[in-house]
């Protein structure tokens, strides 16, 4: 863009409000280039690798509050994120005492006792929901190459046999 001595002052000024536009759009691109520069943002391994170390909870609340993230500096930030992790996990510390009393649980001890039949029911309906099943029927992966052609198994496409080999000559 040139200025002329030949320009009009309407002109002049449609040039420079286009100067400040383009001006504007470069301090923009810069801010936001200092934005990702200081956060880190541009090492993703890195950024993987600290989502991996978090727990699933954590990695919701990392993505409910991470548009905040351009409001906060990057320690001020992770504070806040440590900070509604703990009260989070205070949270269902609550809600595991308040179970407790519910049950009638009126010591630690008691409550890890609680807790250890509590996962060994839980494993032992695990256990026998699985001997109900005949083995591999239910699984997706076992029948994924028969579900691809529409073909459904049933006893009666082996021929009776749920053995599924038809009659053997014997």
């Amino acid at each position: 863009m040139e200025f002329r001595d030949s320009d009009t002052e309407l002109d002049r000024k449609l040039k420079l409000h286009m100067l400040g536009i383009y001006t504007h759009r470069l301090t923009e691109r810069i801010r936001r280039k200092q934005f990702i520069i200081d956060r880190g943002l541009l090492n993703v391994k890195r950024q993987q690798g600290l989502e991996r170390k978090r727990t699933p909870q954590e990695r919701d609340l990392h993505g409910a509050v991470r548009v905040f993230a351009r409001f906060l500096e990057p320690n001020e930030y992770e504070i806040m994120l440590e900070g509604l992790a703990a009260e989070s996990r205070i949270r269902n510390r609550i809600a595991e005492l308040k179970e407790y009393r519910r049950m009638g649980i009126h010591t630690l001890s008691e409550g890890e006792l609680y807790d250890a039949e509590k996962r060994r029911r839980v494993a032992e309906c695990a256990r026998l929901q699985a001997l109900d099943m005949p083995a591999g029927k239910n699984n997706v992966r076992t029948n994924r190459h028969l579900s691809r052609d529409g073909f459904v198994p049933t006893h009666a496409s082996h021929g009776g046999n749920p053995g599924g080999g038809g009659s053997v000559e014997g």
